[in-house]
């Protein structure tokens, strides 16, 4: 083998080397550019569904309030209407008392 047949090899073992050396960078590079990309994804995601949980929360709050409203009239009603029989019930009590102790 020559020479210049030495120096080809080389030449070319160098620019293997170095075509190596660069396609590894790159390949670092790109790793850690999807790394980062998949970082701020994710954080965005999560601060998307923080913002979801946020809203349903909201709403299921709003929803709870007009139950209770909603249940607290009805259970007034309701009240009022036993109040109004009670009192019913207490002046027949009443008449039903007076009218044994005037017959006694």
């Amino acid at each position: 083998m020559s020479l210049e047949d030495v120096r080809r090899i080389s030449v070319c073992e160098l620019k293997a080397h170095e075509a190596r050396a660069q396609a590894l960078q790159e390949a670092k590079k790109l790793a850690a550019s999807s790394e980062r990309e998949g970082r701020e994804l994710a954080e965005s995601l999560k601060a998307s569904a923080e913002k979801q949980a946020k809203g349903f929360l909201e709403d299921a709050e709003k929803t709870a309030a007009v139950t209770e409203g909603e249940i607290k009239a009805r259970t007034a009603k309701e009240c009022d209407a036993l109040r109004v029989k009670a009192e019913t019930n207490l002046e027949k009590a009443a008449d039903f008392i007076l009218e044994r102790i005037v017959n006694a």
